[in-house]
């Protein structure tokens, strides 16, 4: 764990250092924040709300950069989604945005990017289901 304000500084650092160069063109906030919950009230572990912060400052220290939002894992999970049965990867669980949208000072700047694995890393139930793939939209 790591205090929220050093991780804005170190933010601040990054954007210093990159907002200019033109191949850097996004920010993922935290590669699977599988430890955190969504949209279940608890402000010590609640990824949304702290997405929404670090991302806005992050676009106060480089506006044009695109701000990334993986989703969290199933333990402590999403309001409604919090099943390790449901086939959830560290990461992908961006069902808390449902009922807790991030938001972002420039919303246009704001990318949901579960992180997901195919069946080539682990054959989840889902994709064997008789509607596959018609059935990744409620499941995504």
């Amino acid at each position: 764990s790591m205090p929220e304000e050093r991780v804005l500084a170190s933010w601040s650092k990054l954007a210093s250092a990159l907002c200019g160069h033109w191949n850097v063109f996004a920010a993922d906030l935290h590669n699977e924040p599988h430890a955190s919950s969504w949209g279940k009230g608890d402000a010590n572990t609640d990824w949304g709300h702290a997405a929404e912060r670090i991302g806005n400052h992050v676009l106060s220290q480089c506006a044009r950069w695109l701000i990334m939002v993986e989703g969290v894992g199933y333990a402590p999970g999403a309001l409604d989604m919090d099943s390790g049965g449901a086939g959830i990867w560290w990461g992908e669980n961006l069902y808390g945005a449902k009922h807790q949208p991030v938001r972002l000072s420039d919303p246009s700047k704001l990318v949901y990017c579960p992180h997901t694995y195919g069946p080539g890393t682990y054959m989840q139930n889902y994709f064997t289901a008789a509607d596959f793939p018609h059935n990744m939209a409620k499941i995504w």
